[in-house]
């Protein structure tokens, strides 16, 4: 599997497992994996994938919370405390203004 298609598909993955609308999920599957099998992410670095990819998501699913973000550093999907992340994602609501 290329680097591109199991990125996506990660994030297909958590999306179907976690998404607040779950009846959205296979349309965004969908859609999201026919670009995939059309070749639309092919070649793209990991901030344009996450641009393109997103820009995908929220026209199927105009939902701006929606998105596929980069970083440089690999990121663990383990929560590093006991509460599962709760305190870290509380903070981080505060410092970004709940997101407004």
């Amino acid at each position: 599997m290329a680097k591109n298609e199991e990125i996506i598909e990660r994030a297909l993955d958590r999306i179907g497992s976690g998404y607040v609308f779950p009846d959205k999920t296979v349309a965004i599957g969908a859609a999201i994996r026919g670009r995939l099998a059309a070749g639309a992410y092919e070649g793209l670095d990991g901030p344009a994938l996450c641009g393109t990819v997103t820009a995908d998501l929220q026209e199927v699913c105009p939902d701006q919370h929606l998105r596929l973000l980069w970083t440089d550093e690999p990121q663990s999907l383990d929560p590093v405390d006991e509460d599962g992340g709760e305190a870290a994602f509380l903070a981080l609501l505060r410092a970004e203004n709940q997101g407004i």
